[in-house]
């Protein structure tokens, strides 16, 4: 006796980006979007709105729904024939992506136990949102990604400028009950190149381009920990990037010039602002790299991208520290630079 077993259905899915507790923007159309059987319909809703699409023959799908204000708790459920999927707990509000090498990283459970001491609370309507850190030689279009209701055990995990910047935000009574998504998409040693598309790096000869630490290749951060995001809408992108830049700062503005355009493409705004932390001092000599110059190479970036700022953190550690454990005042410094250009 022989038994056939039928071919499975494909699964319904949800992109790797969507979970429970997440926040989606606010006062913008919504992308969603994900995989299921080909050629079968389906039906996605949250609050008001309701779409629909026909999965395409490569099983893939993908909806968008129309603006929406600030708000929630909602349910977001996706529907195709006897199949659903429901998150819970979603929020509308601003979304903020975090992202750069090891000084975005530093969660806050590193930094001074004094600045840990004066923010670690409850913050219900904050959302953090953690991208696994990985590299892939070939675009990704799902990554292990998960979304946090804020409490201290989860703020303590989370990037540390993007905990401060949002607590910051929350303080202005204007904001106070405004949801906030903080994603944190930051990698160690990562240079700026590797976090830019390998068709956008063909503008750069071979010898402009250089490695991240542990042997990442240029585009491979995007590819891994950019490319998964899909077509998200945000509010905006925290920078904190330029250390492992910092022997080679001729090249950095077209470098930053070239990330800024593709992420603008990718999330569909060719006006979303980027906030870039000018790196703090470092005195002590760490051979071909030099902070001065690659801190004018930031200036310069940020003045040839339209719609970027720099925010300083010059004075806010002893320079003695290659990873300073004084993240406040630079979260504060951002906050307030974004409070004036964006709020």
């Amino acid at each position: 006796l022989s038994l056939v077993t039928p071919l499975q259905a494909a699964e319904l899915k949800l992109a790797s980006f969507f979970g429970d507790h997440m926040v989606l923007q606010r006062e913008r159309a919504v992308c969603v979007w994900g995989e299921g059987e080909p050629n079968t319909p389906i039906k996605v809703s949250v609050a008001t709105q309701e779409a629909s699409a026909t999965v395409g023959p490569d099983g893939r799908w993908q909806v968008r729904l129309e603006p929406l204000p600030a708000g929630g708790p909602y349910r977001l459920t996706v529907s195709s024939g006897n199949r659903s999927i429901a998150l819970a707990n979603v929020l509308f509000g601003d979304v903020w992506l975090c992202s750069g090498q090891s000084n975005m990283q530093m969660p806050v459970k590193q930094c001074a136990a004094a600045e840990q001491e004066a923010t670690l609370a409850e913050h219900p309507n904050l959302r953090l949102c953690s991208v696994a850190k990985n590299a892939n030689a070939k675009l990704q279009s799902s990554a292990d990604i998960k979304w946090r209701t804020c409490t201290p055990e989860s703020a303590r995990e989370c990037s540390a400028i993007g905990y401060f910047f949002a607590c910051e935000l929350l303080k202005d009574r204007k904001l106070a009950d405004l949801p906030i998504g903080v994603i944190d998409s930051s990698f160690g040693g990562t240079t700026c190149e590797g976090w830019i598309p390998q068709t956008a790096l063909s503008n750069f000869s071979s010898n402009e381009l250089h490695d991240s630490m542990f042997g990442i290749k240029p585009a491979a951060l995007y590819n891994a920990m950019v490319a998964p995001l899909g077509h998200s809408s945000l509010k905006g992108v925290l920078w904190y990037q330029g250390e492992s830049n910092s022997a080679h700062p001729g090249t950095y503005p077209q470098l930053f010039s070239t990330l800024a355009a593709e992420w603008r493409k990718q999330f569909g705004d060719l006006e979303l602002p980027f906030f870039v932390v000018q790196l703090p001092e470092y005195v002590r000599l760490w051979e071909g790299y030099y902070w001065p110059w690659e801190r004018e190479a930031q200036a310069q970036a940020v003045l040839a991208v339209p719609h970027s700022a720099l925010v300083l953190a010059i004075n806010t550690t002893d320079g003695f520290d290659l990873h300073p454990k004084q993240k406040l005042e630079v979260g504060r410094r951002i906050a307030l630079r974004v409070r004036h250009d964006v709020y």
